[in-house]
């Protein structure tokens, strides 16, 4: 190969005078060869997998032992597939890097140490790097491998036999298709007339068709008349009007169609299969999940729907066995639909969650409990259940105090205690009307009005002074409290 006998011959020359200097240096003599030295070239590339027209870049480093005062290195590539675009060289490069082609099967670099092994390279160290381009139609193996010659040891002369060379596999495979995105989306039904219990099919349509995220969400405006489900199948409810809409997941893109379900009455009802929970906790919410039942219509006949969209009718206070469960639906009751068991519920502990953050002023007949929570734990564990301060019995509230106060809230015969923060009432304001109810200029403030000002005198008629006052509004203003509206009528 042209690259290894040029470069060879340049190497031998270039160790013989890199020998010569160093007897030539007082204190430096070739030393006698002990034990052979070694050096590991590596060629590592940024990416392992590539495509036509991408880019990547292999860096060559050596590691050596103990040190190494000359190389030639050729990184080697397979030209029909790569070329070089770009390169970059250490200090331990002589001339340029070399890229392929002219003869030379790879990227070519020489160096070689002339100071007489005061600058050998003893760690590793970074000696050039590499740039290249996939050419289009390539594919399979980039042919990188790492040819080594002339590799010198300042002590043990030419250890080439003992170095190696490895490289990165880079594979080069066919480029993925270019990205299709979703650009919009229409909905269709099969059906836009229902009557409740029936169904309908929705369509969405992402455009365009070929997109490469065809997913959407469906939903509906109003549940209470028609729901939709994952796969656009659309239930009838109740009468009514809804539009049922997909969203696109890519892009959110959106679309409706409209379906409307007619009035129609329900003859009768039974159940097609109970709830699947039974056993509850006095205060539980009851469970209708996996109860359906069948809906006999006059127009639509049987059918079968979730039993969460009807109404139980039950009282969750009470304790006992096979407690009966009523449904309502569609003007139509169904007694003794089917049972439960309500065990009793007692509550083993009560801890403050959060403390109430809404405002109380003095004269509040009660205290502002919002965002109040506290958890109550039942049955020593059978349940935990959050709850608002204010389905608690509170005491210790003082309407006249302002300032902090603690609270004790009582729930299921435990008790717990909270701060509140009672904030002054503002300066009052009100009016006072000369011949209303014996309330003349007097001087006196109406009875409704918080804070009253005391010590003015309205005997004289005149408003701060100035003018006299007339029939009609004429505003009395204090410095620092709200005003007082006086409003004198004709005699």
């Amino acid at each position: 190969m042209k690259a290894k006998t040029l470069s060879s011959r340049l190497i031998a020359g270039f160790l013989g005078l890199s020998l010569l200097a160093s007897a030539a240096i007082p204190g430096i003599m070739p030393q006698a060869k002990a034990a052979e030295g070694a050096a590991t070239f590596s060629a590592v590339a940024t990416k392992t997998e590539v495509h036509p027209g991408d880019t990547f870049t292999v860096a060559v480093s050596v590691t050596p032992e103990p040190a190494i005062g000359s190389y030639e290195a050729v990184l080697n590539y397979d030209l029909d597939k790569l070329e070089v675009t770009d390169t970059t060289k250490s200090s331990y490069v002589m001339g340029e890097v070399t890229p392929g082609g002219g003869g030379f099967t790879g990227v070519y670099a020489l160096w070689a140490d002339f100071s007489g092994g005061q600058n050998s390279i003893t760690s590793t160290t970074e000696l050039f790097t590499a740039t290249f381009k996939v050419k289009d139609g390539a594919t399979g193996d980039a042919g990188l491998e790492m040819f080594l010659n002339a590799v010198g040891d300042p002590a043990a002369g030419d250890i080439t036999a003992n170095s190696t060379g490895t490289a990165t596999s880079v594979n080069i495979t066919e480029a993925p298709p270019a990205p299709v995105p979703v650009t919009g989306v229409s909905v269709s039904l099969d059906q836009t007339e229902l009557f409740p219990g029936q169904s309908a099919q929705a369509t969405a349509a992402v455009e365009p068709a070929d997109a490469d995220n065809p997913n959407v969400a469906w939903a509906s405006s109003d549940d209470a008349v028609a729901t939709v489900d994952a796969d656009g199948k659309v239930t009838a409810i109740a009468a009514g009007t809804a539009s049922i809409t997909a969203t696109t997941e890519e892009g959110g893109f959106t679309a409706s169609a409209d379906v409307t379900v007619k009035a129609d009455n329900v003859k009768a009802l039974a159940v097609a299969a109970a709830p699947t929970k039974v056993d509850y906790l006095q205060g539980d919410a009851i469970d209708l999940t996996g109860g359906k039942l069948t809906v006999t219509y006059e127009q639509a006949g049987d059918v079968e729907m979730d039993m969460a969209q009807a109404n139980a009718i039950v009282d969750m206070n009470q304790v006992g066995e096979a407690v009966p469960v009523a449904i309502e639906f569609g003007g139509q009751k169904l007694e003794n639909a089917f049972t439960i068991n309500i065990k009793a519920a007692t509550v083993t502990a009560l801890e403050l969650i959060q403390a109430p953050t809404g405002k109380t002023t003095v004269g509040d007949a009660m205290p502002n409990l919002e965002g109040g929570m506290m958890k109550a734990t039942i049955n020593d564990g059978e349940a935990v259940r959050e709850l608002p301060l204010s389905d608690a019995e509170i005491t210790g509230y003082d309407k006249t105090k302002a300032g902090e106060q603690t609270l004790t809230a009582t729930y299921g015969g435990k008790s717990i205690e909270f701060k509140i923060t009672v904030a002054e009432a503002p300066a009052g304001g009100g009016s006072i009307d000369g011949n209303n109810d014996g309330q003349s200029a007097d001087g006196k403030a109406p009875s409704n009005v918080k804070n009253p000002v005391t010590g003015l005198n309205f005997s004289q008629d005149a408003v701060n002074g100035f003018g006299f006052l007339t029939t009609g509004l004429a505003i009395l203003a204090v410095s620092g409290i709200k005003v007082f509206r006086m409003r004198r009528k004709m005699d």
